[in-house]
């Protein structure tokens, strides 16, 4: 579950948000373009947004899957979904991922089990409290139906950012490792 102090840091972000990342549209469109292609995306399938903040990957996705079902902009943060696009393509679900994925007694947010055909989660994981990744996973995993698909996007675990030692080495703690993370949609019935 997303701590306090994480929801407050992202309640005073969200109005810049997009400032703070929008460093290169070409890195944008590209990762957008990865996102489709890693999913296979088409315009028939339902489409889940795990963290989305913003929507800003999320609405170049939009643009190029065009999908016919409304795809859901879930993220635990209001002021980062009050920044998403008045688009009823972009259907803002306020739920963190242990809710939207039903785990530890959370009722259902938005999604009934197999209801989706892809769920994406572009560095949100690192969110998720360790222990509860592999429910989380999970129940993601449920929430797809047949042939569905969940990415797992991450930062890398080392970054060679010019930053103080200790900066460096709080980002490489607060980073999952991908294979467990790997081991945890096996564990789920997923192929990696």
């Amino acid at each position: 579950m997303v701590n306090r102090e994480t929801s407050a840091h992202y309640e005073r972000l969200a109005g810049s948000y997009d400032q703070a990342w929008t460093y290169s549209e070409t890195f944008l469109d590209w990762m957008a373009g990865e996102i489709v292609e890693s999913l296979e995306l088409t315009r028939g399938d339902r489409i889940a947004d795990v963290g989305c903040g913003t929507g800003l990957h999320t609405r170049r996705i939009l643009g190029l899957v065009r999908p016919t079902a409304p795809i859901l902009c879930v993220d635990p943060s209001p002021a980062m979904l009050r920044q998403l696009p008045a688009d009823p393509v972009l259907r803002p679900v306020c739920a963190s991922a242990e809710q939207f994925a039903a785990v530890d007694g959370h009722e259902p947010a938005a999604a009934s089990p197999g209801s989706l055909d892809a769920i994406v989660a572009k560095e949100a994981v690192h969110h998720i409290a360790a222990a509860d990744r592999p429910q989380v996973i999970a129940g993601l995993a449920g929430l797809l139906g047949p042939d569905g698909r969940l990415l797992v996007v991450m930062l890398p675990r080392k970054i060679a950012y010019p930053l103080f030692d200790a900066a460096l080495r709080r980002f490489e703690e607060l980073q999952p490792d991908p294979e467990a993370i790997a081991d945890h949609m096996w564990s789920a019935g997923l192929t990696v």
